[in-house]
């Protein structure tokens, strides 16, 4: 699958193939630390920012509880419904 003129062989096939490993291993949306992520790509692989571009900066989100409040917030509402009447016929 990919380029029929690369072989396995190949230095930049197999360049290629330790540095996905490497990003697959180690990358911060798998856990990695984002710090230590950069600078094995760097001695590892050379890899250099783009000129011209701002660097990447990860963020941490804030801890998730905000789900679980709204979540209560409709429970809450929910039961405090008057109970549906059956209706009258007549």
């Amino acid at each position: 699958m990919g380029d029929s003129t690369s072989q396995p062989n190949d230095p930049s096939v197999q360049r290629r193939t330790e540095r996905s490993k490497y990003i697959r291993d180690h990358h911060p949306d798998r856990g990695g630390d984002p710090e230590a992520f950069i600078i094995g790509l760097r001695k590892r692989f050379g890899a250099r920012p783009p000129v011209g571009q701002p660097p990447v900066v990860f963020h941490q989100r804030p801890g998730g509880t905000r789900h679980l409040r709204l979540m209560a917030t409709h429970l809450i509402h929910r039961t405090n419904r008057r109970p549906k009447q059956k209706p009258r016929v007549r």
